[in-house]
């Protein structure tokens, strides 16, 4: 049943990566049908303390990002793909989806500040936070981490 919840949730960040890259949005529809699916996997496995993380695991993301998409650093759409993946993946796990996503935008930048640097001169590259999560989640699946 885990695997469910595993190719789910790398299934969504695949998509959400694509459309963000594509549109830069990510669409409602998309994360309703995704959040559906993990409501309802949290339902299927009939115990209330999974059904608990899964709800605690869609909060965090909200509570810890909110400040981000105040100051206008992160998307909305970007939030509500971590919170769905957060109902897929439980608390601890979402949290470490967020920092290996962090990490892997922080590389990115350095990345780019170097190649940047020795092109042009010029300056960084808007880097999508959906794109980020697909090596995050990734790593999840794979079991490098929770």
């Amino acid at each position: 049943m885990i695997l469910f919840s595993k190719l789910c949730a790398l299934v969504l960040s695949v998509i959400a990566a694509g459309s963000d890259l594509r549109t830069t949005r990510i669409s409602n529809d998309l994360l309703i049908c995704f959040l559906s699916a993990a409501v309802s996997y949290r339902i299927i496995l009939l115990d209330p303390q999974a059904f608990a993380e899964g709800v605690t695991g869609l909060i965090i993301p909200f509570l810890l990002l909110w400040i981000f998409f105040r100051t206008g650093k992160m998307g909305a759409g970007d939030i509500k793909l971590f919170c769905v993946l957060g109902m897929f993946m439980g608390p601890s796990d979402i949290l470490w989806c967020m920092l290996c996503s962090f990490v892997c935008g922080g590389a990115v930048s350095v990345m780019d500040l170097f190649v940047y640097e020795k092109r042009s001169g010029a300056g960084f590259s808007k880097i999508n936070v959906a794109v980020l999560t697909v090596p995050a989640v990734a790593m999840w699946t794979g079991g490098l981490y929770g």
